[in-house]
């Protein structure tokens, strides 16, 4: 997605929020496929997917495997639809913030980094 953020710049708002969310399903299906055929994950959220994927695919069920891993085709309309409708509003509403509203997410953010729970060994 961010290679090809810059071709956005040109885009009406709505074309340039369906295509990168168009990138993102992608890339995120993507992941599932290197997962399940070679057992390496091709994105952090795939890790998961070679757990039960890459044995699938050995036992000759690597279709079944990735059609678990892809989403619904159903769905992807709908959230496309959704982000075109509420990104015109998150960005008014982030267009707003001050210095004060910035320096609290900052503040949020690192106290949350400082604040994680470790694992005791």
């Amino acid at each position: 997605m961010a290679i090809l953020l810059p071709l956005t710049f040109s885009m009406p708002p709505t074309a340039g929020i369906i295509m990168l969310s168009c990138i993102y399903w992608g890339a995120l299906f993507g992941g599932a496929i290197t997962s399940i055929i070679f057992n390496i994950p091709g994105e952090p959220w795939s890790v998961a997917t070679t757990f039960d994927g890459y044995p699938m695919a050995q036992q000759g069920r690597a279709g079944e495997a990735l059609t678990a891993a892809s989403p619904p085709p159903s769905s992807e309309p709908c959230r496309v639809i959704v982000i075109t409708l509420v990104a015109p509003l998150v960005a008014d509403f982030a267009l707003r913030f001050g210095p004060p509203e910035i320096f609290a997410v900052y503040f949020l953010a690192f106290c949350s980094f400082v604040a994680s729970p470790r694992r005791r060994r």
